[in-house]
């Protein structure tokens, strides 16, 4: 079980030690005010659970993403959506899920704080990655602490 943990720690440690932060400062917003509103309205015939009364959501269309790839142009790599796994008005990463549709070249996915999802894999095709999201941020309220606050980051990996 030890050599296990200490396999998967090494490769997670690779896996940080590869990537490559992309600058996203091109992008025409860098911050998004949001209200969370209920997931579940208090239906009369049914007990909801703890985490179905906690439930929060809050949406955000129309969020274009610039990414600076201009030193990868040509090169194969695979790049990821991640979250810090510290965010702001989070007590735990449990606390928190991100899910995104997208109107292009980037792959539509899910994450958490902590966590990253592959959103493309493939040849860099141009210096400047523009993709445009729609997000759904699902948080439990009993996690909550205060204003939410984070920084979605991108990474890239060459691909060998």
């Amino acid at each position: 079980m030890t050599r296990v943990c200490a396999l998967l720690f090494l490769a997670a440690f690779a896996a940080s030690v590869f990537a490559v932060k992309l600058d996203d400062s091109m992008s025409p917003r860098q911050r998004a005010d949001v209200q969370l509103q209920w997931t579940n309205d208090i239906p009369s015939n049914r007990r909801l659970s703890l985490s179905e009364l906690s439930a929060l959501h809050t949406r955000i269309p129309g969020f274009e993403i610039r990414l600076n790839t201009s030193a990868y142009v040509g090169k194969s790599a695979q790049i990821f959506l991640t979250i810090p796994v510290q965010v702001q008005g989070l007590k735990s990463p449990a606390g928190m899920r991100i899910e995104w549709q997208t109107r292009g070249l980037l792959a539509p996915g899910a994450t958490q704080p902590g966590s990253r999802a592959l959103i493309f894999q493939g040849v860099v095709p141009a210096a400047m990655m523009s993709e445009v999201f729609d997000f759904t941020i699902k948080i439990d309220g009993q996690f909550l602490d205060g204003r939410l606050q984070f920084d979605p980051q991108f990474e890239l990996e060459i691909v060998k």
